[in-house]
C-alpha cells in the first residue's frame, strides 16, 4: 500500500477572505479563500465492502481512505485536493502512533 504512493495531493486550509458581500470566497477548485498548506505524494483508496461498512459506523458518510507520510500539521478542518476533486478530512489516524503515515478518512464533496 504505502509503495502506491502516486498520487499528489494539495493539503489546502480555509483562510476566509472577504467577497465584500458579508461572506467570504471558498472556492477550492481555484483556490480562492484556500490556503495551500502542503502538497505531498498520498495512496487514495475509495472505500468499499467491509472497509465502508466499518468506516460508515463512526462517520455516515466516508468514502476515502487517504494515506500519506507523517505530518504533524494536518487536521479535520483542512481538505485534500486532488485533481479536480475535494475530499472533506472525516478523522486521521497516526498508525500504530509510530509518526510514520497518516491514514486519512475523507467524504468527497460532488
Amino acid at each position: 500500500m504505502f509503495s502506491q504512493m502516486n498520487k499528489r495531493i494539495k493539503i489546502m486550509k480555509f483562510k476566509g477572505i472577504p467577497d465584500g458581500a458579508g461572506g467570504y470566497f471558498d472556492d477550492w477548485k481555484i483556490e480562492e479563500g484556500w490556503e495551500e498548506v502542503a502538497t505531498v505524494w498520498a495512496a487514495i483508496e475509495p472505500l468499499r465492502g467491509r472497509e465502508f461498512f466499518q468506516a460508515q459506523q463512526a462517520q455516515a458518510e466516508v468514502t476515502h481512505k487517504v494515506t500519506i507520510r507523517y505530518r504533524k500539521d494536518v487536521d479535520k478542518s483542512q481538505i485534500i485536493k486532488y485533481a479536480d476533486r475535494r475530499l472533506d478530512i472525516d478523522y486521521i489516524i497516526n498508525i500504530d502512533e509510530e509518526n510514520k503515515y497518516l491514514e486519512i478518512f475523507c467524504t468527497e464533496r460532488i
